[in-house]
């Protein structure tokens, strides 16, 4: 009985933190993607010294949200840990499509040997047109870059 008490506290505390993350992580994506509407500000960020890592950090959640192993992503009570596969695929999308703009992203998403695949940038592409995360005219975009 004490181990089991002491077992569903701490179960309780990691929800607790889990929806903390993610919560974060939402409001830092979001803020990203605010930032990434602004033409200069793009620049900044695909400067050398940011860009490979801003391109690796993407194609990473990428190969997360779209890759092979994304039907693993089945959490119970998604909305209790603010966890929202779609939402997080489309602003990861709308990143790629803003930094695209700039000639340098394209080719340090290339440079990303490990997460990196032109098969992944298509299936991301599927699971948005399937899901209708994003318009055909965004996930075109998305596409090219």
């Amino acid at each position: 009985p004490e181990q089991r008490r002491e077992r569903e506290t701490t179960h309780h505390r990691i929800e607790g933190m889990v929806g903390s993350f993610m919560r974060l992580a939402n409001s830092t994506l979001d803020m990203l993607r605010y930032l990434s509407e602004d033409k200069f500000l793009v620049t900044q960020f695909t400067q050398p010294e940011l860009v490979d890592r801003l391109a690796a950090m993407l194609d990473y959640f990428l190969v997360k949200l779209a890759g092979p192993a994304c039907r693993n992503l089945k959490v119970k009570n998604p909305e209790k840990y603010h966890f929202n596969p779609r939402e997080l695929l489309g602003t990861i999308c709308d990143l790629y499509v803003n930094f695209g703009q700039t000639p340098v992203f394209p080719e340090a998403i290339a440079r990303d040997g490990r997460s990196y695949s032109h098969e992944l940038f298509e299936r991301a592409g599927y699971i948005m047109g399937r899901e209708g995360i994003r318009p055909p005219d965004v996930q075109q975009r998305f596409m090219e870059v």
